[in-house]
C-alpha cells in the first residue's frame, strides 16, 4: 500500500511542479496549495508521533523528498506574485503572517520584519536543520554498522533452533526495511539544509528585485517601497522555513523514538 501511494505521490509533485513553473497560478491558487503543504507536513510529523514504531511510517523518507522540491518552487511563485503585483498582491496567507508580524505599527514593519526572520533564521541554521541532518545520518551510519551483527545473530539463532524458518525470514525483512529506511532518510535530509540556502537567497532577492522596480524604477519612495515589499517577502521566506522547521521535527522525533525503543 505505501509503496502505491509513493509510486502516486512523485509523478503528482512532478506535475504540479511543472504547472508552477510554466503556469503564473492565481494567489489564491498558491494558498490553497500552500496550505496543502503545510498540511501535509503536519500530518507527517502527527503520524511519526503516533506511530508505535518509526520505521512502520516508510513513506516519510518519500515525503521529506517531496516537500523538499515543492517548497522552494511555492516559495518562487510567491515572489514572482509579490514582485509583480506589490501592494495589489492578495495572497491571503502571505498577508495574515506579515500582518502578524509587523502588527499595527505600518511605520517601522520593514525594520520588525528583518529583526525576526533573522533571529528565526539563525536559530533554524544552528538549532534545527545542522541538527537534523546530522542525526540522520549518524542513524544511518549506526544502522549499516550493526546489519553484518544482527544479521549473524538472525542466523545464529536460527541454527539453534530457537526461532522458525518463518520467524527467520520475518526477522531479516524486518532488517533489510531498517536499513533502507534509514538510508532513505539520510539522502532526503540532505535536501534540508539546502532547502534553507535556498530559501533565504529566495527572500533577499524578493527583498532587493521588489525596492528596485518599486523605488528606482516606479513611482514609489524607498520607505514606501520597504513597507510594502519586505514585509511580504520576508512572511514568504518564514512560511518556507516553517515547512522545514516541520521536517526538521518529523525527522528527530523518528530518530529519537527509535533510539528509545
Amino acid at each position: 500500500m505505501n509503496n502505491k501511494i509513493g509510486k502516486i505521490i512523485i509523478p503528482l509533485a512532478v506535475l504540479i511542479l511543472t504547472g508552477i513553473m510554466l503556469i503564473p497560478f492565481p494567489a489564491l491558487m498558491m494558498d490553497i496549495l500552500a496550505a496543502l503543504v503545510l498540511t501535509s507536513a503536519f500530518l507527517a510529523v502527527l503520524i511519526i508521533i503516533l506511530e508505535k514504531k518509526s520505521t512502520e511510517f516508510r513513506l516519510l523518507p518519500t515525503c521529506i523528498l517531496v516537500l523538499s522540491i515543492l517548497g522552494p518552487f511555492i516559495q518562487i511563485a510567491f515572489t514572482r506574485l509579490i514582485m509583480t503585483q506589490g501592494e495589489e498582491f492578495d495572497g491571503r496567507i502571505i498577508r495574515v503572517v506579515s500582518i502578524i508580524l509587523t502588527g499595527s505599527d505600518e511605520r517601522y514593519g520593514a525594520i520588525v520584519s528583518l529583526g525576526i526572520f533573522f533571529l528565526f533564521s539563525v536559530y533554524m541554521a544552528f538549532a534545527t536543520c545542522r541538527g537534523a541532518v546530522r542525526i540522520a545520518e549518524m542513524a544511518a551510519r549506526f544502522t549499516f554498522d550493526s546489519f553484518p551483527g544482527k544479521l549473524m545473530t538472525i542466523d545464529a539463532e536460527y541454527g539453534e533452533g530457537s526461532i522458525s524458518e518463518e520467524e527467520r525470514l520475518s526477522s531479516l525483512e524486518d532488517l533489510k526495511q531498517e536499513v533502507d529506511f534509514y538510508g532513505a532518510l539520510d539522502g532526503s535530509c540532505k535536501f534540508i539544509s539546502g532547502n534553507f540556502k535556498v530559501c533565504i537567497f529566495i527572500t533577499m532577492v524578493s527583498i532587493i528585485g521588489g525596492i528596485t522596480f518599486a523605488a528606482v524604477l516606479g513611482s514609489e519612495t524607498l520607505e514606501s517601497a520597504m513597507n510594502i515589499y519586505v514585509p511580504l517577502s520576508v512572511a514568504n521566506g518564514l512560511l518556507a522555513q516553517l515547512l522545514i522547521l516541520l521536517k526538521c521535527i518529523a525527522v528527530k522525533v523518528c530518530i529519537t523514538k527509535a533510539s528509545l525503543g
